[in-house]
């Protein structure tokens, strides 16, 4: 009892700056990481802002190009096209074929991809932007 008692303030003595160097490291190490948690919150929210910014340029530039008829007319006039491709296709060739002995040659696979695209993008563009909105205002709720 009397070795502990006399050992006791030596060996605390000795171990204690090295017990409070650690402790000291450690809390330098969380404040660093707090100070990095800061800088990556403040990285994404100006991220966010440039996207945002971003979105609001394109929109402006489609804005500008729709202000000209020959811009605004090449989505309609594909998808006149691919009608009156898809009309024939279906309404001569098919359903009408016996009467009218309707044959459209084959069309190369490429061109299929073509009309394929604008089909989908007609179809579901929108469906895309209503989900898009849906997202967005999700992700605005949380601010």
């Amino acid at each position: 009892m009397l070795a502990g008692w006399l050992t006791g303030p030596i060996i605390g003595a000795i171990f204690k700056p090295v017990i409070d160097g650690l402790l000291t490291a450690q809390k330098q190490k969380l404040d660093a990481a707090g100070s990095r948690d800061a800088v990556v919150a403040d990285l994404a929210k100006r991220q966010v802002d440039l996207d945002k910014r971003e979105a609001e340029v394109n929109a402006a530039v489609v804005i500008a190009e729709q202000g000209h008829w020959y811009t605004r007319s090449v989505r309609p006039t594909l998808g006149w096209i691919v009608i009156i491709l898809l009309g024939k296709i279906l309404l001569y060739d098919k359903a009408f074929g016996q009467w009218t002995g309707g044959h459209t040659d084959p069309l190369d696979p490429r061109l299929w991809s073509v009309v394929m695209a604008i089909i989908i993008s007609y179809m579901g563009g929108r469906s895309a932007e209503k989900i898009a909105d849906k997202i967005a205002g999700v992700f605005r709720k949380e601010k």
